[in-house]
């Protein structure tokens, strides 16, 4: 029996230090990659926080500055954030918050393709892991190079392995299976996410936020509603008219490119088959035709202000963009 038990607690003592060895060992990584990517990635993280917080804050009115043609926007590369208005005020709520920002109609209407990659050119997928280097699960479940604007979200998928709630639930691990699970997800994110995240610190050119502002009578959406995603407030308030504030910065000059507050809502007029199309695809064509009317909004406002931007100078003025079918 004592030989039993001595061997028992031989056995435990190396079990654990090979464990703490193995912990040791993923902890060393994650610091390297920390010392490397956080003085890049952490100012550039807490400076657009700030700037959501602020268009989330007490409105202080319209503005609109000189200088940036909607083409110019258009073309450049840049970051996209969609939230709530309500999950805009502390940096807690804005990363729990962007986990439903997507693509939309706003910013198709808004930015033009660069990339010439068809949909059904990729593969399907779940994760990141699935897909080949350079590409990213897109918010369609396929495979494909991250498309422009870039999406707030993948850069902090690169942060989510630096993290003190990530490194506090390695240092929980029980066993050297679960030690392996973080080196492989440390490994992936190193390979797939950070690469997204750099990238666009260095080719993003401006930051754009929407904010839905819910309406006083907005109905919330009931558990177990999945027709057409109205499960999720972000997009069931899409589908009406409502108050939304949108801000647009110059990231190599930090400078307050727009910032408006505008009505969303926008009419459809069915013709053709599209009478008979279900509820579900009905409701998806109404709320992409709101947020490209967002986007029109926003090319109007900049282009007036480049008309007098010309004005001044005494050049002529260039016909604005007119909203239409609202």
């Amino acid at each position: 029996m004592v030989i039993f038990v001595a061997f028992g607690v031989v056995y435990w003592n190396v079990a654990e230090r090979q464990l703490q060895t193995a912990r040791s060992e993923v902890m060393a990584r994650q610091r390297a990659i920390k010392q490397e990517l956080e003085p890049r990635l952490l100012p550039l993280r807490d400076k657009l926080e700030a700037w959501v917080i602020e268009l989330a804050g007490p409105w202080s009115g319209d503005h609109v500055s000189g200088g940036v043609s909607v083409e110019r926007l258009g073309r450049s590369n840049g970051i996209y954030l969609r939230l709530l208005e309500q999950n805009a005020h502390s940096p807690e709520d804005i990363r729990k918050g962007m986990e439903v920002s997507l693509h939309d109609g706003f910013t198709s209407c808004l930015f033009q393709r660069q990339e010439r990659y068809k949909a059904e050119d990729g593969k399907t997928c779940h994760s990141i892991a699935q897909c080949e280097s350079g590409q990213i699960c897109n918010d369609w479940s396929l495979c494909a190079p991250p498309s422009q604007p870039y999406n707030l979200r993948m850069m902090y998928r690169g942060l989510r392995v630096l993290s003190p709630t990530w490194s506090d639930e390695l240092h929980q691990a029980s066993d050297d299976y679960q030690v392996r699970v973080f080196s492989r997800d440390l490994d992936k994110a190193f390979k797939d996410d950070v690469p997204i995240a750099i990238e666009m610190i260095s080719r993003a050119k401006y930051f754009t936020v929407v904010l839905d502002e819910l309406p006083q009578k907005f109905a919330r959406a009931q558990p177990g509603h999945t027709d057409a995603g109205l499960e999720r407030d972000e997009l069931r308030v899409q589908l009406v008219e409502h108050p939304v504030r949108v801000g647009i910065w110059d990231l190599t000059t930090g400078q307050s490119v727009l910032r408006m507050r505008v009505d969303s809502g926008a009419e459809i007029r069915p013709i053709g088959r599209s009478h008979m199309a279900e509820p579900r695809v009905m409701a998806a064509q109404q709320r992409q035709a709101n947020n490209c009317g967002i986007a029109l909004d926003v090319k109007a406002r900049l282009e007036q202000a480049a008309d007098g931007e010309k004005e001044q100078n005494g050049a002529p003025a260039a016909s604005s963009v007119t909203p239409s079918g609202r």
